[in-house]
């Protein structure tokens, strides 16, 4: 939001070992903020990623820079534990519609949505604030009537945004495209080449279209998350469950949003766990050269617990796996994207249980794809209601007749 200037706040970043650390600093003091300093701590010791985090105290670094140029009281009152008042809310609704206004006072749809997304971040600070102040103190019964107050305030604050967002995905032709793609490389017969990493990536492909999964997810899968014959099924698993060691991605490592779960194979012709055993037999390894013998070598065990790896053992990066993105796209002229496999996954299963005829079966099928997702929020689903709705319309497909019934329209 550049038209009134920079933040009064600012965030400075360092790195601890393999993490990176974020303070909140003002820039005519030079000094740090406290309370920005907790909120950073708590945010670090929930094992969110460095960038989730950063973005949460940009948000903070707005509302203490709005205080700081109104009257100081908002951050005296959150130290507290007290909440903001509503007028204080709308005060910084207006100073943020402000600087991000162009100079005719225009707000575009865009900048809207920023303008909400800061609030909305203020306000899960303000709730960390009353929360943190008010179990310290003891306060335990007055926490559950505050916070329900302050989320309507928050709430009524922000703007509607005429936007709504959907699951775009890949049509049938497309993912058959891609499938022969991605299969034909894995399974070349060329013997000089070495196929380590078209096969890794066809694994990939068919666990980000079979299950729907994240590409972060997939990163972070771990040798111990794979089927076995007591458990036939994947895990996975967020990163704050586990007892492993650091990554060695460090503050690139990958950090799964979603849910902890367990998932089965869903497909009656899957091609898992078959590609699973095959990758790991056959692929994941990499080529030493023996100090003694001179002789090469394979090397399959790795001080790390990560299934996809590069050539030379090292974790797989969320950089690699995003320039086979865009070799993918070049080569086909599609454009790939390795969450589009995942939408291609749930808007599928979001049409299938759209379909079912009990009300009660819907929403059972509806709850499933929740705890499949991951997803902690029904509003998870709103994308894919979206992206159904829209598909429904653009095939003029509509429920008030028999599906394959159109209707006439007998004066034309």
């Amino acid at each position: 939001m550049p038209k009134s200037g920079v933040l009064r706040f600012q965030i400075s970043t360092r790195v601890e070992g393999h993490r990176q650390r974020h303070l909140l600093i003002d820039r005519r003091t030079h000094s740090s903020s406290l309370l920005g300093g907790i909120y950073e701590s708590h945010l670090a010791s929930c094992s969110h990623a460095p960038s989730t985090i950063k973005k949460a105290l940009e948000h903070v670094a707005a509302l203490l820079s709005w205080d700081q140029e109104a009257d100081g009281l908002a951050t005296a009152q959150l130290m507290k534990g007290q909440p903001l008042s509503e007028p204080q809310i709308r005060s910084f609704k207006r100073w943020l519609t402000q600087r991000a206004a162009d100079n005719s006072g225009h707000l575009t749809s865009q900048k809207t949505e920023t303008v909400n997304a800061i609030m909305r971040g203020a306000a899960q600070f303000e709730d960390w604030c009353a929360r943190y102040a008010l179990v310290r103190h003891g306060h335990h019964s007055r926490l559950v009537d505050v916070r329900a107050v302050q989320k309507e305030f928050w709430k009524d604050a922000q703007s509607n945004v005429p936007y709504r967002e959907f699951a775009e995905d890949y049509t049938e032709e497309e993912i058959l495209e891609i499938e022969q793609y991605f299969r034909s490389l894995a399974f070349s017969h060329n013997r000089d080449a070495d196929n380590r990493a078209n096969f890794r990536n066809y694994v990939m492909w068919r666990m980000s279209i079979e299950y729907g999964l994240r590409i972060s997810e997939m990163l972070a899968f771990r040798m111990v998350d794979l089927p076995t014959r007591e458990a036939k099924y994947i895990k996975i698993v967020r990163v704050e469950e586990r007892d492993d060691a650091p990554d060695p991605r460090g503050q690139y490592s990958p950090r799964p949003k979603t849910l902890s779960r367990d998932l089965g194979t869903y497909f009656a012709n899957s091609s898992f766990p078959d590609l699973f055993s095959k990758y790991v037999a056959e692929y994941r390894f990499t080529k030493a050269v023996s100090a003694k013998t001179g002789r090469e070598r394979r090397r399959i065990n790795f001080s790390h617990p990560y299934l996809f790896i590069s050539n030379t053992g090292s974790p797989l990066a969320r950089s690699s796996a995003q320039r086979v993105a865009k070799v993918v796209s070049c080569d086909l002229g599609i454009e790939f994207k390795w969450h589009r496999a995942r939408h291609s996954f749930f808007n599928r299963i979001y049409a299938a249980a759209d379909r079912l005829a009990n009300s009660s079966d819907r929403e059972r099928a509806r709850q499933q794809m929740k705890y499949w997702g991951g997803w902690s929020s029904d509003e998870s689903l709103l994308i894919y209601t979206h992206t159904a709705r829209r598909n429904s319309a653009r095939a003029a497909a509509f429920d008030f007749s028999q599906p394959s019934e159109k209707p006439f329209w007998g004066i034309l």
